[in-house]
Order: structure tokens, then C-alpha cells, then sequence
């Protein structure tokens, strides 16, 4: 190919590129302009070619801050004054001919001569108008979500004293209303809920907040830790000659937090049914008076009535445990707080990495809200820390979240397989459950809690699924 056909097909090349190329000489004169910056910009090349670009020149330029890109902000004169060879990515908004304003991103890179010095500059061009106004629109949704997250926690501080939850949920706002009652006494509280669901930060906001607020709040993993180590745990055993004291007796003054407590050893149970059956206030004392009285505070996974019928859970314990109950509902059921929670979590990351803003695109928020979250609030705030960590930019796309949330990767622990026709599916299992409830219901003449016994699950569970299903308690004897 001779030079000159070499060069046709270059001009050919650059002149049918969607983006707009030009090239600058050492006195910033325009001396290429393509058909793509043409269109771009709304000025022929004949208006161009031979002019210096310049702010004011011809166009005016200004930057996301609304400066305008003169003098060492202009990222051509950087290029040629620094004798950087690294290519410059500017944002700007540039006034038309036609006196309308376009957003457009521009590469700019240096060509040097022999000597090694900056000769022309080269820029590629592209609009980005329609990105612009999505990342406004998004920055407009995120700055009304944080005005409503503040009005919100207002509203919490007014009447429940404390702002640790954000929530319009209706569910929520009763959980609010027990927690208030929880921090007005210094009784036992018995926190259920599927896991995940943050049954440890109502403990603590509960503790926060309470008669024992300025006492430690000890936490004891009754699931984690061996039946030896959960036992010597609720001894009254003090600090003695650099051994650390027993986590019970760590908590005097304060709050002892139980999680799973259903996990908990028999022995460990008696233990604490013997502690509590004297106590008039409902907190735990030292029989021998050495020690500051214990608030108690248990949470479980586990369906309590479940647990009591299989004596995971003692029943002397469960009555002495369940002064103020606190039952909190999956994430699922509350799919209103998703974009506050989203918000919260983002601001919460963007802060601790030193980033003013942080917003999520339309098609990833849909994504999150109408994910099941079996993993609930911890999974959610997970996927968010994995999100941040694979952005590219400002804004978390659909494409950072995990595949479990796009729907093409495997499942998030815990959630259930994914069908090919979910709605078919779930219309198919619901027939099957509401036929073996109803036929239960019959051969226990209508008494629920026979028929309970029947299909092998607890009274409460089986109440919840007939107000799922919409199953009247009438209507076995009705089609008897």
C-alpha cells in the first residue's frame, strides 16, 4: 500500500468513526477535525480548522465543577507544557453553535517529534449527554432517599429515643414499638427471626438505649462454642490472678446477649432458669452479691414453639425468656426498606473510603429490591461491600453485582434452586400445601392444633401458612 493510499484509508477511517477526532498542533490550532466532531459540536470544519482552541475562542468548555477548562486546567496545554506522555480523560460541557450545550468526554494524547517533545495532540471525543443526565437523575433520587432517611431517623429519635434503624415498613414500625417497650424495663428479652435479620443490633440499640446502658454488652455464641465452654461461661466467676473473668460475670452492670440461645446446652438451660425464678426485675444477680446484676437478651433462628415441642428450647426457660417478644420479619416481607438500607450501606462504604458520593443505577436497584435476600439484611450489605469493591466508576451498575442477584451465576447460600418457570412452580407447591392443610383440618375436625400434629409441624407455623394461603378456619367444616 503506497503512502498515499495508506493515508486515504486512514481519512476514510476516521471520518466514519461515531466519535469526533481532532488533532492540535504546539499552538493549540485545530488542524484535523473529523465528520464525528462535526455532528458532535454542531461547527463545520471550515469554522475549525486554523483557530486556536481556546476557551472563548470558539467554544466554551467547562468542567463538572462549572469551571472553565483554561490556562492550566485545559488538559491540551498540560500535555504540551508537562511533556507527559500519559493520556488525559476530561468531562466537559461545551456550548454548540447553534448555542445549546453538550456533555462530552474527550481523550486527549500526545504525539512527539524526534526529539522527544509533545508535537500535536490528538483528541477523541464522544457524547455523553445521555450518561450526564442519568448520573443528574440518579444524584437527584439519591439526595431525596438521603432527605427521607434523615426525616426518618428524626422521627425515630422523637419517639423511640434512638436512630439505629432506618424503616417505613408497617412490620418494622411494630418492632419499634417493642423495642421501645424493651428499653423502658430491665426484664428478659426474646429476640426470633431468620438469620441474618439483625437480631444483635436490637440487642444492642436495646442496651444503648436502656437501664443498663452504661454497663458492658457481652455477647455469647451458644451456637459456636462447646458445651463445656457455653457452662463455664454463666458462672459468677470474677477476674482472678490475670484470668479473665466468666463472660457473666464480664457483664455485671451491663447486658449479657445470648445468640441461638435454643443451641444451648440443658445443663447451661437449668443454670439460668435458676437465675432467673428469683429475680423480681428480671435481672441476674450474684447469689453472693459480689457482682453488678446482669440484663439477659436471647435471639434464635429457630421457630420457638418448634424448639419448645423438641426441647431444644426448655419451657420454664422459653416463659422466663419471653417477657418482652421480639419477632423480626425476613427482609422479603419489607421489601419497602431495600432503598433505604441500600442508601444507608453505600454512604456508610463510600465514606470509609473517602468518596463524597456514591450512587446505584435504576437497574440495579430493581435488581436488589425484588431479590428474595434469604441471607437478609447481612446478605444484602454483603453484596454491596462486593459491588463497591468491583465498580468502575461512581455508580454501581447492575454488571458489579454478584451473578446470584443478576440472575445468571449459582444461588447465594441458602436460597432456594431456581426454577425456569417460577411463577408456575410456585402456583403448582401452593395448590399442594393448601390441598394437605385442608385435608389435615378435616381429619382434625377443624381443631388446629391436632392438625398441626397431623402434618408434623408447630401451631404457629401452620397458623402462618393458612393466613399465606388464605385458609379460613371455618372452611374444612364448610366442605366437609
Amino acid at each position: 500500500m503506497t503512502g498515499a493510499h495508506a493515508a486515504l484509508s486512514a481519512d476514510r477511517i476516521l471520518e466514519s468513526t461515531v466519535e469526533g477526532v481532532f488533532v492540535l498542533d504546539r499552538e493549540l490550532r485545530f488542524v484535523y477535525f473529523n465528520a464525528g466532531c462535526e455532528r458532535i459540536t454542531g461547527y463545520s470544519r471550515a469554522d475549525v480548522l486554523g483557530s486556536i482552541c481556546g476557551c472563548g475562542e470558539i467554544v466554551e468548555c467547562h468542567d463538572r465543577h462549572e469551571r472553565s477548562l483554561t490556562g492550566a486546567l485545559c488538559p491540551a496545554k498540560h500535555l504540551l507544557h508537562r511533556d507527559s506522555s500519559t493520556t488525559i480523560r476530561q468531562e466537559m460541557r461545551v456550548t454548540r453553535k447553534d448555542g445549546t450545550t453538550v456533555w462530552i468526554e474527550t481523550d486527549y494524547s500526545p504525539l512527539f517529534d524526534r526529539d522527544g517533545k509533545p508535537e500535536l495532540i490528538i483528541g477523541v471525543m464522544r457524547d455523553v449527554s445521555d450518561r450526564r443526565a442519568q448520573e443528574d437523575e440518579l444524584i437527584a433520587t439519591a439526595a431525596s432517599l438521603r432527605n427521607e432517611v434523615e426525616q426518618l431517623r428524626e422521627q425515630l429519635r422523637g419517639r423511640f429515643g434512638f436512630d439505629d434503624f432506618i424503616s417505613r415498613s408497617p412490620k418494622m414500625q411494630a418492632i419499634y414499638e417493642k423495642m421501645r417497650a424493651a428499653i423502658a424495663s430491665p426484664f428478659p428479652v426474646l429476640i426470633s427471626g431468620p438469620p441474618g435479620c439483625g437480631q444483635e443490633a436490637i440487642a444492642q440499640a436495646i442496651h444503648r438505649h436502656g437501664r443498663q446502658k452504661d454497663g458492658p454488652f457481652v455477647v455469647l455464641h451458644a451456637g459456636v462454642l462447646a458445651p463445656d465452654r457455653v457452662a463455664a461461661a454463666l458462672e459468677w466467676r470474677p477476674a482472678n490472678d490475670g484470668e479473665a473473668p466468666s463472660l457473666l460475670a464480664a457483664a455485671g452492670g451491663g447486658t449479657l446477649f445470648i445468640d441461638e440461645i435454643c443451641s444451648m446446652p440443658p445443663a447451661a438451660q437449668v443454670r439460668l432458669v435458676d437465675g432467673l425464678r428469683d429475680a423480681a426485675d428480671g435481672l441476674l444477680r450474684d447469689p453472693g452479691g459480689r457482682a453488678r446484676p446482669v440484663r439477659l437478651i436471647a435471639a434464635t433462628a429457630r421457630d420457638l414453639l418448634d424448639a419448645v415441642s423438641t426441647n431444644a428450647l426448655r419451657r420454664d426457660l422459653y416463659y422466663r425468656l419471653n417477657v418482652v417478644p421480639i419477632e423480626v420479619p425476613p427482609l422479603r416481607e419489607r421489601r419497602e426498606d431495600i432503598p433505604f438500607l441500600v442508601r444507608l450501606q453505600l454512604d456508610r462504604l463510600a465514606a470509609a473510603a473517602g468518596i463524597e458520593v456514591l450512587q446505584i443505577s435504576p437497574r440495579a436497584m430493581h435488581l436488589l429490591t425484588n431479590h428474595d435476600w434469604p441471607g437478609n439484611v447481612d446478605e444484602l450489605n454483603s453484596v454491596l461491600e462486593s459491588a463497591f469493591a468491583a465498580r468502575r466508576g461512581p455508580i454501581v451498575q447492575a454488571s458489579d453485582l454478584p451473578g446470584s442477584i443478576r440472575g445468571d451465576g449459582p444461588p447465594a447460600p441458602g436460597a432456594p434452586p431456581a426454577s425456569t418457570e417460577p411463577l408456575q412452580l410456585d402456583a403448582v407447591l401452593a395448590r399442594v400445601e393448601r390441598d394437605a392443610i385442608l385435608n389435615a383440618l378435616r381429619r382434625a375436625d377443624g381443631q388446629r392444633n391436632k392438625a398441626a400434629r397431623l402434618l408434623g409441624v408447630s401451631r404457629s407455623r401452620l397458623y402462618r401458612r393458612m393466613e399465606a394461603l388464605g385458609i379460613l378456619s371455618n372452611e374444612p367444616k364448610e366442605n366437609a
